[in-house]
């Protein structure tokens, strides 16, 4: 496994794709070896999928992290844009646009998933605000969301939405 600012195949390829972590990338690093690696007329396609903020799940885990001293900030690039078109910065378009990408098709949609307690309280332990903490410590803040979570359905139907975009290279020849 490689990073992505650093990915080697070989040959130019038809298609590359991120998922759910184009905000953690060194965009402008990445973007010169898609440069390098995709085909004149080739997609780069982008998706990120995330829990709703709205939803009474997401309330109640953001309640408990915070009353465990842990900070709600935007991860990865997202913290630095807060103007959204179809769930991502504002200004990646501008970047996709200047390395030669153009939007082909770009959408965002809602669905949902079912986790029972004990996925969901998995999937907490996973997420970045919890990056910086120990083990020990991701285990006992998602025991405490265990114990709020007693009173609710066994199977939590949890709101996600799904951001994508779809680029294809122009050809520059």
């Amino acid at each position: 496994m490689c990073a992505a600012e650093s990915f080697e195949v070989g040959t130019q390829v038809p298609i590359i794709m991120a998922v759910r972590a184009w905000h953690w990338f060194d965009r402008e690093r990445t973007l010169q070896r898609v440069d390098q690696f995709l085909e004149d007329n080739g997609a780069l396609i982008i998706l990120n999928s995330v829990f709703r903020s709205d939803s009474d799940i997401a309330q109640l885990t953001f309640e408990v992290l915070q009353t465990q001293g842990i900070a709600l900030n935007p991860v990865g690039s997202y913290s630095s844009s807060k103007l959204r078109r179809n769930g991502f910065p504002a200004g990646w378009f501008e970047e996709w646009d200047q390395h030669h990408l153009d939007v082909i098709g770009e959408w965002q949609y809602d669905y949902r998933l079912p986790y029972d307690h004990d996925a969901w309280c998995g999937k907490i332990r996973s997420v970045s605000w919890l990056a910086d903490v120990t083990e020990g410590e991701r285990i006992r803040i998602t025991e405490v969301l265990r114990q709020r979570l007693q009173g609710h359905p066994a199977m939590l139907d949890v709101p996600h939405q799904a951001s994508v975009v779809v680029l294809r290279r122009r050809r520059l020849g």
